[in-house]
């Protein structure tokens, strides 16, 4: 958990929208406030994204098309 954040972040990198929807929602589910999720949809979103911003936790699909 970040210093700065009460929450964990979790950045979800998935290029599949039925998988990132079902786990996203499960994390806000049975979470209980704990996480702060994010969701890119390519590696090249997900560099963007890790080089702008810090993530406490990456899921990450290794089957990306």
């Amino acid at each position: 958990m970040s210093a700065s954040h009460d929450k964990y972040r979790v950045l979800l990198v998935e290029d599949d929208v039925t998988q990132s929807s079902v786990l996203l929602a499960l994390l806000r589910r049975f979470g209980n406030g704990a996480f702060e999720a994010s969701h890119a949809e390519s590696l090249a979103r997900a560099s963007a994204m890790v080089a702008a911003d810090s993530f406490d936790v990456i899921i990450l699909d290794l089957n990306l098309g």
